[in-house]
């Protein structure tokens, strides 16, 4: 448990590390998270050519070895693709980028959620939201000017690493106490 802590606590640093970074270096930021892109999309195809063409007799039982082959050609192809048209390459980086943020901001709102009954518990659900909504700027206006794209990936960072860590730190923590003195943490306690 306390290394998945630790491990949450990072994520929150690195991601408020991130945030601040496209920030302030908006142009060159984007354009080294496209070519981190780029090398994953190589590193991707390259595995599983190496892995089909090493491990052929199972493939072929399986009629998978064509479908492996293909996907590994494919995500060179569109690797190099990328690699020589960059607004293409970000266009397509920053799309995808916004579909893991809606998918972190979502499951960090189902988080919050759970800890809503906790004292100051709906700042984790205001945070997730503002996140949520600078995912989805993210996937629906790729194309808007590359710096504001950035600058909104930088948002999106800050926002989602403070509420990592809000979440970690400070929810999972009242909710282990409400848990030890035999209180029900979803069920919201209203005091008149």
């Amino acid at each position: 448990m306390k290394h998945i802590k630790m491990l949450s606590i990072l994520q929150g640093i690195l991601f408020l590390f991130i945030g601040i970074i496209s920030f302030v270096y908006p142009t060159e930021s984007l354009s080294i998270l496209s070519l981190i892109f780029q090398i994953l999309l190589i590193t991707l195809g390259s595995v599983k050519l190496i892995k089909t063409l090493v491990d052929k007799r199972r493939f072929k039982e399986n009629y998978m070895f064509i479908l492996n082959l293909f996907e590994g050609i494919i995500f060179i192809i569109v690797a190099i693709l990328f690699y020589f048209n960059e607004s293409l390459s970000i266009l397509s980086f920053s799309i995808i980028l916004g579909l893991w943020c809606a998918y972190i901001s979502i499951t960090l709102f189902l988080k919050s959620f759970k800890g809503r009954s906790v004292e100051k518990g709906y700042l984790g659900i205001i945070l997730s939201f503002i996140s949520l909504c600078f995912a989805l700027m993210i996937i629906f206006k790729p194309y808007i000017a590359f710096v504001t794209l950035s600058r909104l990936i930088g948002i999106y960072f800050i926002c989602t690493g403070i509420e990592v860590l809000f979440v970690t730190l400070y929810l999972e923590n009242k909710l282990k106490k409400l848990r030890l003195f035999g209180e029900d943490p979803n069920e919201i306690n209203i005091d008149m």
